[in-house]
C-alpha cells in the first residue's frame, strides 16, 4: 500500500506540479529562438552560457554589427591565383555599444578569401549568393593567406582590450565544425537602385580559439548558434 501511495505521488507530481528530478541539461541545451533577434551569437564558452545580441524587442543597443569589407583590389576574384595580397575576405563582428567596449566581450567571423563573382558578372551581383548552406572548413591562415572558401573566428573577453585575443587559426581541433543552416539576402534599394548589399546567415558551430601571445591558453565554444549579417 505505501509503494502505490510513493507512486500515486510521483505521478501527480509530474502530472500537476511540473516536478522533475533533474532538467538542468534540457534547460541549458536549448537554442536561442532565432526569430526573436535581429542578430546574435550564443553558445557555450568553457561550459558557461552566453548570448551576444540584439532583440528585436531592445529599447537600447545592446551590442551592435560591424562589418569588415575587403577593398576592391580588382573586377573580380575568380581563383586562388589572384595571390596571397589580393584580400577578399569578409567579416561580421557582434561588438557592444563603444560605451560598453571596455567591460563586454567581442566575438567575429570571418569568410577567409570567399570568391566575388565570376568573369562575366559584378562582385555585387554575384555576393549574395557567396555564402550557401552546408559545413565549412576552418582556416589554418589568417584572413590574407588562407584558402578561398573557409571560415575564421576571433574572440575577445574584453572588446576594446586587444592584449588579450583568441583565434581559431593555427590549429584544427578535431571537434570543430561551421555549418550554414539558413541564408537569404538581405538587400536594401532605393528608388529602384541597390544601395547596401548584405546576406543574413544562420547556422551552427563549435571551435576551440588559442590566445595569440599564448598558445597554451585557449578556450572552448560549444553548442553555437549564429545569425549574422555580412556586408559587401
Amino acid at each position: 500500500m505505501k509503494k502505490f501511495q510513493l507512486f500515486l505521488v510521483s505521478i501527480l507530481c509530474s502530472l500537476f506540479l511540473n516536478c522533475s528530478t533533474d532538467d538542468s541539461d534540457s534547460t541549458e541545451n536549448q537554442m536561442v529562438d532565432s526569430s526573436e533577434y535581429l542578430y546574435f551569437v550564443s553558445g557555450k564558452i568553457n561550459g558557461e552560457s552566453f548570448v551576444y545580441g540584439l532583440r528585436s524587442d531592445a529599447t537600447s543597443l545592446d551590442y551592435q554589427i560591424i562589418s569588415r569589407i575587403p577593398l576592391e583590389g580588382a573586377v573580380c576574384a575568380t581563383s586562388q591565383d589572384q595571390g596571397l595580397d589580393y584580400k577578399v575576405t569578409y567579416g561580421s563582428s557582434i561588438y557592444p555599444n563603444f560605451d560598453n567596449e571596455d567591460s563586454q566581450p567581442s566575438l567575429g567571423f570571418n569568410f577567409v578569401r570567399f570568391y566575388r563573382c565570376s568573369s562575366e558578372e559584378s562582385s555585387s551581383q554575384a555576393f549574395n549568393s557567396l555564402f550557401p548552406t552546408g559545413n565549412y572548413e576552418y582556416a589554418l591562415d589568417d584572413n590574407s593567406s588562407g584558402t578561398m572558401g573557409q571560415i575564421g573566428i576571433d574572440y575577445s573577453p574584453i572588446a576594446s582590450d586587444v592584449s588579450t585575443y583568441y583565434e581559431s587559426y593555427g590549429a584544427n581541433d578535431v571537434s570543430n565544425s561551421f555549418t550554414i543552416t539558413s541564408t537569404a539576402s538581405n538587400n536594401d534599394s532605393l528608388l529602384g537602385t541597390l544601395v547596401n548589399v548584405r546576406q543574413l546567415i544562420e547556422g551552427t558551430f563549435t571551435v576551440r580559439l588559442y590566445n595569440v601571445n599564448d598558445a597554451s591558453d585557449f578556450v572552448d565554444i560549444t553548442d553555437g548558434q549564429f545569425k549574422i549579417t555580412v556586408s559587401k
